[in-house]
């Protein structure tokens, strides 16, 4: 493996075939077959606080690696450090304290479909439903940093390695992708080495049997199939951090591209989407409850989410929803102003439907950041939390 973690530490089946694929239910839209790329589909997703394991979407860069046993899995902490460590799954559930948050993870190119409406873009064509919230739990990042003394003064960035095989990474090696030491470090950001998803083992799409969750970052850094974490000076080389997950500027397309003028994307912006109703779903005039989510990163929550069903003339305040229940208990929801906030809340609101029309939303966090009125175009598509509009037609309408 050319010097990089192997099958015999990892204790992985790594394939570049597609024939160990787990079972995906059917609710999905599916944009990508292989690798296997599906959102929720949006109606759904305003059904629970927490999406269900089954159905939260998946981002997929490769195969799915097949973990040989759970016995034979082996994580391996290294680079600058004083005590490399061999970590098995029992020695990160036995030896390192259980740490449990609630974190909700976006695709970057969630909505990417609205911006290749204003030019073309290259891209999984996600529309809305590449987010989704979840209960996760294992031992922070920093506990095992701290046992394997990571060198904090030598070392700025932390880099994890996935057992997948994605054709865009050299050498063999995994997904790559790395975070500031310093965000790894600070037991307030609980960046989580996962491996239960909303009370479940990890599902095989979702990392099993271990996966990094880094709160408020873009889905792109939360690795999963876990194999390797690396502590270095500068920033993981790999592809999905140079040459992909950047906001360029407009101005670049494929001919005049700079990948290194830009830095990776790493925090999540303020977004907000309709889920229900659909974009192009035929109503009758009456009222109707429009349903949705919205998030935002670096630990802000949102405040205030606002619908206008008249051409942004007026705007009417929607009702956040933040209660939780995971298997039929609730769970404290941290709302209070200074303590970080790391998941989506879903909001309502019940407005007169008068079919045509368009209805839009947009959300402002507690840092009263805010979405742009339009989408900002960019060569990957990423980032897009314009705000969103969707069309109602009337039942007679013969679309």
């Amino acid at each position: 493996m050319n010097g990089h973690i192997s099958d015999e530490y990892a204790g992985y089946l790594r394939t570049e075939k597609y024939d160990k694929e787990p079972y995906r239910r059917k609710e999905f839209i599916i944009n990508c077959e292989k690798p296997f790329n599906a959102e929720t589909r949006p109606d759904l997703l305003p059904r629970s606080f927490y999406v269900p394991n089954d159905l939260f979407f998946v981002r997929n860069h490769a195969p799915v690696p097949v973990l040989k046993s759970e016995e034979e899995f082996r994580l391996r902490v290294e680079g600058i450090v004083a005590f490399p460590l061999l970590l098995s799954l029992q020695d990160l559930k036995t030896k390192f304290r259980k740490h449990t948050v609630t974190a909700v993870l976006q695709c970057a190119g969630n909505r990417r479909t609205e911006m290749s409406r204003i030019k073309p873009i290259q891209g999984v064509p996600w529309l809305h439903g590449a987010a989704g919230n979840a209960v996760w739990s294992g031992v922070l990042l920093k506990d095992v940093l701290m046992a394997a003394g990571v060198y904090p003064n030598k070392a700025e960035h932390v880099e994890f390695e996935g057992a997948d095989l994605p054709p865009e990474e050299d050498n063999r090696r995994g997904y790559l992708a790395s975070i500031p030491l310093k965000k790894a470090l600070d037991e307030g950001e609980e960046v989580l080495l996962a491996y239960e998803m909303n009370g479940e083992v990890l599902p095989r799409d979702h990392g099993y049997p271990l996966r990094a969750i880094v709160p408020g970052f873009v889905g792109a850094r939360s690795v999963k199939w876990l194999s390797r974490i690396i502590c270095k000076m500068d920033s993981s080389d790999g592809f999905f951090m140079t040459k992909d997950y950047k906001y360029l500027p407009s101005s670049m397309d494929f001919e005049n591209v700079d990948w290194t003028s830009t830095p990776p994307i790493m925090n999540l912006s303020v977004q907000c989407a309709i889920c229900d109703p659909m974009p192009n779903t035929k109503l009758s005039q009456g009222p109707y409850k429009i349903r949705g989510y919205a998030l935002t990163g670096k630990g802000e929550h949102i405040m205030r989410v606002e619908l206008s069903v008249n051409g942004s003339k007026e705007w009417q305040e929607a009702k956040l929803i933040k209660g939780e229940k995971i298997a039929n208990r609730e769970i404290p929801k941290r709302i209070t102003a200074g303590i970080k906030d790391w998941s989506w809340v879903l909001w309502e609101l019940v407005v007169d439907i008068k079919p045509p029309m368009i209805i839009t939303a947009r959300a402002i966090d507690s840092a009263c950041n805010t979405q742009p009125e339009v989408p900002l175009w960019n060569l990957r598509g990423v980032m897009n939390n314009s705000w969103h509009k969707i069309n109602i037609l009337p039942l007679s309408s013969a679309l």
